[in-house]
């Protein structure tokens, strides 16, 4: 107990920010990773206290840090959506802060050492708890593990990291293998086929690069027999939802054309917005030019989202802070292979979108070193700086975890430029002279959401005026082309209107919006032709059916 109690006193508060953000969904939401930054400006004001000051290092590495979160900062200015912009610059706020307090505590090495127990403990827990009704979807997400994060992919990675790290240390023990092995089995248990690769790639690199016959042996031979059990279980595993997505892997089943899809339909923003479209700027432009059915809140690959998020500058910032780290003397062999598996997975999902990910890659980048700066204690600058930066962490995790607990009224009384709260509120209101005015608020400040023009054209509608729902409804056409639903609402709203004109006597009225009618219709039944290679070959296809009555309709009119 005595030995327990003295290794608790020897944590540095960045293994406990660490491991609080590990439990905490991975750091994954705005307003955790608000709180988060919220700790990491109260711990880092204590250390300036305590030392009398802040040691700062300049390298790539750190500059790229700053010049990333000044990239969030700046596209405020310019962003589809800037309320989001602004939202994101507190969201990656701690990673820069985290890295300060590495620095100040020099523990960088005693931050590694702890991840493959938070992770062990972690995915246990996890484990256990996924197979408990109260928490069904709470720690697996289709009968995979998903951990504290709530998502397989990432989650995977940190357990990946977990068994590098032990697999990596000079000398290891008998409880350093069965916890790697343990690991393993985690990330078969989250069917996440990338990571499976990658941990078998990146276990024989390290083991390439290890002293020792005997060791070699004892891993590859733990690492073999896991994988033979799986492959002489194959008969029983491969209906199995969970362990056949290891046996059945291709472009057609896999995730893989989705992302293809994702990023081809991404790139040409990156050349026409050099600068970047700021935090959410791409989510809010998606419908607009894809050109297949999907909707995703990050691109699924972190350097096109920086690409994306803040444009050129800081890209080639973090690419050079990767290659400097890569090439650097200080940078160990295993800190090496660390840093590139993690590179590796980063160009196929949204590991950095998790704040613990970032703390994780931290240590394993050459951020110490280089020129090396001494801030005094009494310096006004630094002190008021983090103190404010605080503060609006503090303001804003409140706000937005109103927003993640669907009080989206008092988030927006706290933070009105919310336009995810001003969604949800007007989804909500029965009232449609109350979704027209929030639709007015959200467009003034974001064009591209097109379920507020929608809303709009609800309202024209209801008050008769059909020279609007025309507008309003052919612009959520060309926002969202693959939003089917609204073809099919403009339909239902066209042949209403037709069916009054009619009754009405107004023939001239009808017969425009029987043409509008016909149209709709073929604009819809025109929808593949919108279609690129990768947006056919994935699962999810628009469905560009109407009911047989809206089909003999629209014939007996034309």
């Amino acid at each position: 107990m005595s030995n327990i109690k003295t290794k608790l006193k020897t944590l540095s508060s960045t293994q406990i920010i660490f491991a609080a953000a590990v439990i905490l969904a991975g750091g994954f939401n705005e307003y955790i990773s608000c709180l988060i930054g919220v700790v990491c400006g109260i711990t880092l004001i204590i250390k300036l206290i305590k030392n009398r000051g802040m040691t700062l290092f300049v390298n790539p590495v750190t500059v790229s840090a700053a010049i990333i979160l000044l990239g969030y900062l700046v596209t405020v200015f310019y962003a589809v959506d800037s309320g989001a912009a602004f939202i994101g610059f507190l969201k990656f706020l701690p990673i820069p802060l985290f890295m300060l307090l590495l620095i100040q505590e020099n523990s960088g090495e005693k931050l590694v050492s702890s991840v493959p127990y938070v992770a062990l403990v972690t995915g246990l827990v996890s484990l256990a708890l996924m197979y408990i009704p109260v928490f069904d979807g709470v720690f697996s997400v289709a009968g995979r593990l998903a951990g504290t994060f709530q998502y397989p992919n990432t989650f995977a990675m940190l357990l990946l990291v977990g068994i590098l790290v032990l697999i990596s240390k000079s000398k290891l023990s008998v409880a350093d293998i069965v916890i790697a092995a343990i690991l393993f089995a985690l990330i078969i248990m989250t069917g996440s086929r990338a990571v499976f690769v990658l941990t078998v790639l990146s276990v024989l690199v390290i083991l390439f690069f290890r002293k020792g016959i005997k060791i070699k042996l004892i891993i590859s031979i733990t690492f073999v027999v896991i994988i033979a059990l799986v492959l002489i279980l194959y008969p029983v595993l491969k209906d199995n939802e969970l362990f056949g997505r290891f046996f059945s892997l291709s472009i057609g089943e896999s995730t893989f054309a989705g992302r293809l899809l994702y990023w081809s339909d991404a790139l040409p923003l990156v050349f026409k917005n050099p600068f970047g479209l700021g935090y959410m700027g791409h989510y809010y432009m998606q419908q607009s030019i894809q050109t297949g059915v999907y909707s995703v809140k990050y691109i699924h690959n972190d350097l096109l989202q920086l690409l994306l998020d803040v444009g050129w500058v800081p890209f080639v910032g973090a690419v050079t802070a990767f290659v400097f780290s890569l090439f650097s003397k200080k940078t160990s062999t295993a800190s090496k292979i660390i840093l590139i598996t993690l590179f590796a997975h980063a160009l196929f999902d949204f590991d950095m979108q998790f704040t613990a990910m970032a703390f994780v890659l931290l240590p394993f980048t050459a951020f110490s070193g280089g020129k090396e700066l001494f801030v005094k204690k009494g310096n006004p600058i630094t002190v008021c700086g983090v103190g404010i930066l605080g503060v609006l962490s503090l303001y804003f995790c409140i706000a937005l975890s109103l927003s993640g607990f669907s009080l989206y009224s008092a988030s927006k009384a706290m933070y009105s430029p919310n336009t995810e709260a001003d969604i949800a509120l007007m989804i909500q209101s029965d009232d449609i002279e109350e979704q027209n005015s929030i639709a007015n608020e959200i467009l003034k400040r974001n064009k591209y959401v097109s379920i507020a023009y929608s809303a709009k054209a609800n309202c024209a509608f209801y008050n008769g005026e059909m020279d609007k729902v025309f507008k309003y409804k052919r612009k959520v056409i060309k926002l969202a082309p693959f939003e089917t639903d609204e073809y099919k609402d403009y339909c239902n709203k066209l042949v209403e209107a037709i069916n009054m004109y009619i009754e009405s006597d107004q023939i001239d009225d009808a017969r425009i919006c029987a043409a509008e009618l016909v149209d709709t219709r073929d604009k819809l039944k025109n929808l593949p032709k919108k279609q690129s290679y990768f947006g056919k070959v994935i699962i999810d296809q628009p469905d560009i059916k109407l009911s047989n009555e809206m089909e003999k309709y629209i014939e007996n009119i034309q």
